[in-house]
């Protein structure tokens, strides 16, 4: 038998995720459907995931890196790489200052 050279196989990688805070919220609860990884000589079980964050979490305002490393026992490595994009709303005031 040969040495196994051949990365993981990902499927379903997210693409980059856009989502709106609710009124004047620092955060948001994002959610996403993680990606899995098969491998040509390692069960899918035994394939190791390393993953930056979890779908569910809260994000900050502003750009996240999310990213998935699925190792097989070999060593051989497949990466999924996505942003969650968190797009603020501002409330404006709606007082008036009297001079």
């Amino acid at each position: 038998m040969g040495v196994d050279t051949t990365n993981p196989i990902i499927q379903n990688c997210p693409s980059d995720i856009t989502q709106g805070v609710a009124n004047a919220a620092a955060t948001a609860v994002v959610t996403w459907t993680p990606p899995t990884a098969t491998d040509n000589i390692t069960p899918d079980n035994l394939i190791t995931t390393v993953a930056t964050h979890s779908p569910g979490g809260s994000f900050g305002v502003g750009t996240t890196a999310v990213s998935y490393v699925f190792t097989d026992q070999a060593g051989n490595d497949a990466t999924c790489s996505f942003n969650v994009n968190v797009l603020g709303k501002y409330r404006m005031s709606t007082t008036t200052t009297k001079f």
